[in-house]
């Protein structure tokens, strides 16, 4: 996997990052910058979202809401954490076969 970085940008502009990424077909980690917009809209690439960044979104829906619905999320999102840290150093088969059970 190539990882390129958008670099000589004076600012945060998204015209810079498609611009930057005018050939690009694949998945892209924005974590939230909405720069890359004009990546997703023609679908030229997809985006992969942050864990703690959904997860967030739901603590919030229900701190504020108390949605259970928001509340089992959070706990889904937890027992991902857990099954990820506990096959991390066991092979691409066995970690496979762990996520299947869930």
């Amino acid at each position: 996997m190539t990882r390129r970085r958008c670099s000589g940008a004076i600012d945060r502009k998204g015209e810079h990052s498609v611009r930057y990424r005018s050939e690009y077909n694949g998945w892209v980690h924005a974590d939230g910058y909405a720069g890359f917009n004009g990546l997703f809209a023609d679908a030229r690439a997809s985006e992969v979202a942050c864990m703690a960044h959904i997860q967030r979104k739901f603590v919030d829906v229900q701190q504020s809401h108390g949605s259970a619905i928001a509340e089992e999320a959070i706990r889904r999102i937890a027992m991902l954490y857990v099954l990820s840290f506990r096959t991390l150093s066991r092979s691409a088969r066995v970690q496979t076969s762990a996520c299947s059970k869930m």
